[in-house]
């Protein structure tokens, strides 16, 4: 017994360590102990806000309009704390290189003359000049870069996921309880961390989980045409966005449909197979049409996704276990380095022996999605897993299993199980508030139970006020991504933006360049831009000078602390 309870202490220290989050975890103890010795505290103001909030939640669609409006309105508001985020990661780098394509009219660019200069991280530069990524999250930068920045469409789509995830939670839950929910996701997932604050992405793939999951149980109450198009609009998004772990969220509820529509008679097959079926299948044809053509736009082959060609290019990325490393030459370092780091880390999962490594991703993924306060109702799955809501257990554990088999666990790769651990935090809420109701009022076990159901929710909505307060807004709160190179290379970008004329930024990294801090990126449009960015060949750049002989050009060493700017010389050829 004393092996065990040191073997939890232990394990609760490192989670503590790993998770960083300390006031949540005082607010846990917190909560705790008032439900212990205080349990009636602050009831009769809960019920009053539950009879306000339950008349709101009984519009449905009012709500949803509202808590989507909501999270971009309280975004709006921070901005003074929180500006508008400068891209930092090579992700998000890639992800505007799409969006500045697709805000231009186009669905890939061609090959430049002197692309040599321009290969970079998640780019490919051949067939076409193109990001690697699926469009979802592009099409979003796109929208918000015609409206004045790309991180309006990043707004925008956040906007979007609080609104679909209380959607999908309407489908399951009563109203007051699916409202609940979608305070929840606006709290956690809307204002503070990097899926809004960034240009990674994370939002699309929540929006397409929510529409699949919150079209099921309408489905099955009604035979609606509405329900299989955003069905199958749901299915489309989570293809454009996170294909994988689409395909693993999509699956448990694939097979629940199917077993359902199996089990209809009469009318109501009649209704499916000349009206619904049609519709969705008619909207998923559509669909695929626009991502094959897109495929074909970028690659040539309209069954050949750009993220493969990247891979046969490049030889990354190698985040699921059947990839196979391919011996790659590469012409500059710093993607030589970033193509050893994934031929490490994938050699790492192939032979299991990042054990840890896992047991830490999988804390990064539970901090980020639950934490310690919504752990506490988790005690009561047992009893969601015995009621009607098996399949969002189901499906759960069908994420699990995906993104045990994948080798990098970004908490943007479980976007589409945004709703799933929303819904069951909801239904073990549900649960954990019923079992204070009916074992017993005078028990301190059943009081307890109700004051913590109430509490975790209501601490949980207060814990962004310390931020604001304690002046302690951190919109970065992303794990392992901290590159403030990237912050320099903005500023360095903006003075030259102010200049008159235009200009050509030489690279030229130092011997200890980390790829992370990756400075070479460009436009859609690289000949018509202000500032052009390329590599350093030395000798080689003769060139690269004769193609862009209209243009001042500047060598730019980001490895010097303060990075160093210099106008070009012949003398600085080497």
């Amino acid at each position: 017994m004393v092996t065990l309870a040191g073997m939890l202490l232990a394990l609760l220290i490192l989670i503590i360590r790993v998770d960083k989050n300390w006031l949540e975890w005082l607010a846990l103890i917190g909560v705790l102990l008032l439900a212990r010795f205080r349990p009636s505290f602050g009831a009769k103001q809960f019920r009053r806000v539950e009879a306000l909030c339950g008349r709101l939640a009984r519009k449905r669609g009012l709500s949803v309009a509202a808590i989507g409006l909501t999270t971009v309105a309280l975004r709006l508001a921070l901005l003074p704390l929180m500006p508008v985020p400068q891209p930092l990661i090579t992700d998000e780098f890639s992800h505007l290189l799409l969006a500045d394509t697709l805000a231009h009219g186009r669905l890939a660019n061609p090959a430049h003359p002197m692309w040599q200069y321009f290969e970079t991280i998640h780019v490919i530069q051949q067939p076409t000049y193109s990001s690697m990524y699926f469009p979802a999250q592009g099409m979003f930068l796109a929208a918000g870069q015609l409206l004045g920045n790309p991180w309006f469409g990043v707004l925008i789509s956040v906007g979007l996921m609080s609104a679909a995830v209380l959607w999908m939670l309407q489908g399951w839950f009563p109203p007051g309880w699916a409202l609940l929910g979608g305070v929840i996701c606006v709290v956690r997932y809307g204002l503070f961390t990097y899926w809004m604050n960034s240009y990674w992405g994370g939002a699309a793939g929540a929006i397409g989980g929510a529409l699949v999951l919150g079209a099921i149980p309408r489905i099955h109450r009604s035979m609606r045409c509405r329900n299989f198009v955003l069905l199958a609009i749901g299915l489309l998004i989570l293809v454009n966005s996170r294909p994988f772990e689409g395909a693993a969220l999509a699956l448990p509820a694939a097979i629940s449909l199917l077993n359902w529509l199996r089990r209809q008679r009469g009318a109501m097959l009649r209704k499916a197979w000349l009206r619904a079926v049609p519709a969705f299948l008619l909207v998923l044809a559509a669909g695929g049409f626009l991502t094959t053509r897109y495929f074909r736009a970028v690659t040539g082959d309209p069954l050949l996704a750009p993220y493969r060609v990247n891979q046969r290019t490049y030889g990354w990325p190698l985040t699921l276990a059947w990839f196979t490393v391919t011996p790659v030459t590469h012409t500059w370092q710093p993607m030589h380095d970033y193509y050893l780091w994934e031929v490490q880390q994938h050699e790492k999962f192939q032979v299991r022996t990042h054990v840890m490594e896992n047991g830490l991703d999988a804390i990064v993924l539970w901090s980020f999605f639950v934490g310690p306060l919504l752990s506490v109702p988790l005690i009561f799955l047992p009893a969601v897993w015995r009621g009607r809501r098996r399949l969002l257990i189901v499906t759960a554990g069908s994420m699990i299993v995906a993104l045990a088999v994948e080798q990098s666990r970004y908490p943007h790769y479980a976007g589409p199980a945004t709703c799933v651990a929303l819904a069951l935090v909801v239904a073990s809420l549900r649960h954990m508030r019923a079992a204070g109701r009916h074992i017993g009022r005078r028990r301190a076990l059943p009081r307890m139970l109700l004051a913590a159901a109430l509490a975790c929710p209501v601490v949980l909505a207060l814990m962004p006020v310390h931020r604001i307060v304690l002046g302690t807004v951190n919109p970065y709160t992303c794990w392992r991504c901290s590159t403030p190179g990237n912050l320099e290379r903005a500023s360095v970008l903006n003075r030259f933006r102010d200049m008159p004329g235009l200009h050509l930024l030489i690279v030229r990294n130092g011997p200890k360049h980390n790829w992370m801090n990756e400075w070479v990126w460009n436009e859609a449009d690289i000949d018509h831009a202000k500032v052009v960015w390329a590599r350093d060949a030395g000798d080689g750049n003769r060139a690269l000078l004769q193609y862009f002989r209209n243009r001042t050009v500047w060598i730019v060493e980001p490895d010097c602390t303060p990075p160093r700017v210099t106008k070009y010389t012949i003398s600085q050829s080497r």
